[in-house]
């Protein structure tokens, strides 16, 4: 099985590499592969089931996951059942079709403040299944560990409209980032820690707020598995401690 993933994951990451050249061409921007994926992005993997109640409420909606953004650039989704719903702008809960040829993609945060709030980080949500499980496997494409962060110089583009601008600015008040700097490694301190319990960390004030990822009650998921890609970077810093997988 491992030759299949790995195989797998070199190709999702090229499709990753090609939304972030498309993703330049929309911004009329520079390259953002050459300057925020080089040497090499951090991809996570992960593989969650989501397993129906054994107990079902007719009263209470049982929640694989709460309402959440998610954390960086962009996660690609390869999923087998319904169950993911998204935020629409009318504020209205919308339940993403299950097309076998699809892979959905959520922008992250980060990206979202870069670009000024021209590309969204959509609330999401995982409803549990009401009989049998559901598979979901995100793929965590993100930039490269030593990447400079800063907002995109995107005066050339039309200017967001005052709404716009509240809109977004609201959006963002409900995030992990209190801002745009420094480098991506900081960024994901917080989350490697969670690995690394017993890491100490230099505060980082832009990466000072809890996560969103609870917004709603939730059921963790019952089964998890993290494959970790590119994370050589991660056990050179953090002086080639082993991760804690629980």
């Amino acid at each position: 099985m491992r030759p299949a993933v790995l195989t797998w994951i070199e190709q999702i990451t090229d499709l990753g590499k090609a939304l972030s050249d498309a993703i330049s061409l929309s911004l009329e921007r520079q390259c953002l592969r050459e300057k925020y994926l080089a040497p090499e992005p951090v991809a996570i993997v992960r593989c969650f089931k989501y397993t129906a109640p054994k107990t079902p409420s007719a009263s209470q909606q049982a929640w694989g996951i709460g309402e959440h953004t998610d954390f960086g650039y962009l996660t690609l989704l390869t999923t087998d059942a319904p169950g993911l719903q998204v935020n629409s702008p009318s504020g209205d809960w919308v339940d993403v079709p299950l097309n076998d040829d699809y892979i959905i993609c959520n922008v992250g945060d980060m990206l979202d403040q870069m670009t000024g709030g021209r590309f969204k980080s959509t609330p999401h949500r995982v409803v549990t299944p009401p009989q049998g499980s559901r598979i979901s496997v995100p793929f965590f494409f993100d930039f490269s560990w030593d990447a400079k962060m800063e907002y995109l110089p995107l005066d050339h583009l039309p200017a967001l409209t005052p709404e716009e601008q509240a809109i977004a600015k609201a959006r963002w008040e409900q995030t992990t980032f209190t801002g745009v700097s420094g480098v991506w490694a900081q960024y994901l301190a917080k989350k490697v820690k969670k690995v690394f319990p017993d890491l100490q960390l230099p505060n980082f004030e832009h990466n000072a707020k809890p996560s969103t990822r609870f917004m709603l009650p939730s059921i963790r998921p019952s089964m998890h598995n993290d494959l970790k890609i590119g994370m050589g970077s991660y056990w050179r810093v953090l002086g080639n401690q082993k991760p804690r997988i629980s």
